[in-house]
């Protein structure tokens, strides 16, 4: 598991994740989040938008 943050695209993975139920933390700027591999590959093939998102690790 990692902690991953962004703020590009926050309206549809806020949304994706809220749908998905998993908890977040939203700053007014960024989004951040811990997920597994297998969570952030399969988000990807299900929204080909957030694939392209640059995430931070931290």
């Amino acid at each position: 598991m990692k902690t991953y943050r962004t703020n590009e695209c926050l309206g549809r993975l806020s949304a994706y994740l809220v749908a998905m139920k998993k908890p977040f933390r939203f700053d007014g700027f960024s989004i951040e989040f811990t997920a597994g591999d297998l969570f952030m590959t399969v988000m990807g093939e299900d929204v080909p938008r957030l694939a392209r998102v640059k995430f931070e690790t931290i």
